[in-house]
């Protein structure tokens, strides 16, 4: 039993660790703080929160957006909060509330103007803007200014009205930046693979030389080869999927597009590999496409000469797992998607047959129906949930070397239905009316279906021109991306263009993919509030 001493001699301990029973957390003094900006990620602050005690934080925002929550359940008394998704110069109101199984603490408001964004940065037109139409959460997208002698590549976030909410000045070019559940950014660039935080810092490089600014501790040497335009976190980010190339010599390479069947000779040309590694930078597969395709058959480009003079032979760009195992690669030198099982060997090719070799012709997928047309020089194609194939077609020359170029050509985002065991593929939908007509991307793009309504996104990364006029007729700058989204029965909810003004950034800027993402939060930390 607990005599009055007693009480009072624990009622004193207890003052003397700073609370007493029943307590609710306290804020240390000073705190909640916003730490100084980091002007690499202009539209995101840190709130620095210290507390008496280890408790979980939850954080309401308040902004021209509207209300949300943050909810962070791990108990610390320390606590550096990410504040993303904010709009340039907009004001926030911050409140935090301390929790733990004794109470609660509620801070007083705090309230701030976000940075502005960057002169370099690309201009945003919203060219249409169907918000019951269109799907809810953001965009992520990189962009690089189109320049002969300097890189300013930025990644972007934009909400639903297509305002940026988050950008980050990144150190390299970054084709492709992928939103994990864990709330890390995975992106390729320089050869090696990154994990990025929200915030810009580097959480993990892999690859076969470390590249700035990764630090030595978070540097997995691998065994991958040069990677590039791919990497795909697998649901559980311990593993990756990537591209790396590689230079093989030939004995017999063609040197003509006009006459594609006459050999030159020997040639080196880069080989595509599809790679798989782990976080621990062990090498689980890599597969040559020189091993497995026609190294004598060409497309279009499929001549030029990179890097000590190799061909070009490839171009691989893309690489996703197949409904059901195996996994699929795009090869755009070759205007062909082949789908590999298991165990690397070959299940169907999706290609115009045109210039095949007689071996490959059980593999190669038959068109059915009076719609159809090949796709070529295609990027970033994705499985729909119903095992439908969506590729964003940029439809090079309209043809191959074996048959000639057309005469009309524009890009376009395309499904097709493949029947494995029929050995078939008929076209099931097309999309390629936006806000301004068709138009032509020469590289770059990808497609997607969105997650909640279906919607169809093709992303138009490099033209030229709009309405068959170039882009210097509008005062823009020569290269603008374009980002659509439509409805699955066409309708247009959103179309907007990055670009410059051609008196300040002459030659534009591009973009390679874009992505959706919900949040810029891990899952589950995010509500938004009526």
């Amino acid at each position: 039993m607990l005599t009055i001493g007693r009480i009072s001699i624990l009622i004193f301990l207890l003052a003397s660790a700073g609370c007493s029973p029943g307590d609710s957390p306290r804020f240390r003094a000073g705190s909640p703080k916003l730490l100084k900006q980091d002007t690499t990620v202009p539209l995101s602050r840190v709130l620095r929160v210290r507390l008496d005690r280890p408790a979980r934080l939850e954080v309401r925002l308040t902004d021209s957006r509207g209300e949300r929550l943050l909810s962070f359940k791990q108990k610390l008394k320390r606590h550096d909060v990410p504040l993303l998704g904010l709009r340039a110069r907009d004001r926030v109101t911050v409140v935090v509330t301390a929790i733990d199984g004794a109470g609660r603490a509620k801070s007083t408001p705090q309230h701030f103007r976000v940075g502005a964004l960057p002169e370099r940065f690309p201009i945003i037109d919203v060219l249409a803007n169907e918000p019951d139409l269109m799907e809810p959460g953001l965009l992520f997208f990189p962009v690089e200014l189109v320049s002969d002698d300097e890189r300013v590549p930025w990644m972007v976030a934009v909400d639903e009205s297509r305002e940026p909410v988050w950008i980050w000045e990144a150190p390299h070019e970054y084709g492709v930046v992928r939103m994990h559940d864990s709330g890390s950014l995975y992106a390729v660039s320089e050869t090696v693979a990154w994990e990025i935080s929200p915030l810009g810092e580097v959480l993990g490089q892999w690859g076969e030389k470390r590249q700035k600014p990764a630090s030595s501790k978070v540097f997995v040497e691998t065994e991958v080869g040069s990677l590039h335009h791919e990497l795909l976190p697998m649901p559980d980010a311990q593993r990756f999927l990537a591209l790396s190339k590689r230079v093989v010599k030939v004995d017999d390479y063609p040197c003509s597009y006009t006459q594609p069947t006459k050999s030159c000779g020997s040639a080196r040309i880069e080989d595509t590999m599809l790679v798989q590694f782990n976080r621990e930078g062990d090498v689980l597969l890599k597969w040559s496409m020189t091993d497995r395709l026609d190294t004598f058959r060409i497309g279009y480009d499929a001549l030029d000469k990179i890097k000590d003079g190799e061909r070009d032979w490839s171009h691989g760009n893309a690489a996703i797992p197949m409904p059901g195992g195996g996994f699929l690669i795009s090869i755009r030198h070759q205007d062909a998607l082949v789908a590999l099982n298991d165990d690397g060997d070959i299940r169907w090719i999706l290609s115009d047959p045109s210039g095949w070799h007689p071996d490959f012709e059980d593999l190669l997928l038959e068109p059915v129906g009076e719609d159809f047309r090949w796709s070529y020089h295609q990027h970033g194609p994705v499985f729909d949930d119903d095992g439908i194939l969506w590729l964003f077609d940029n439809g090079n020359e309209g043809g191959t070397p074996y048959t000639g170029k057309s005469a009309h050509i524009r890009s376009r985002v395309v499904a097709y239905d493949i029947d494995e065991e029929a050995g078939t593929v008929a076209q099931v939908a097309e999309f390629s009316e936006t806000a301004t007509g068709q138009m032509y991307s020469r590289a770059l793009g990808n497609s997607f279906v969105m997650p909640t309504t279906g919607n169809v996104m093709g992303v138009y990364g490099m033209p030229t021109d709009q309405d068959g006029e170039p882009h210097a007729a509008f005062d823009f700058g020569s290269r603008a991306a374009r980002m659509v989204e439509w409805t699955l029965n066409g309708e247009l909810a959103s179309d907007f263009r990055v670009r410059s003004d051609r008196d300040v950034e002459p030659k534009g800027w591009r973009s390679y993919r874009a992505v959706h993402a919900n949040s810029l939060y891990p899952a589950g930390v995010e509500t938004w509030l009526e």
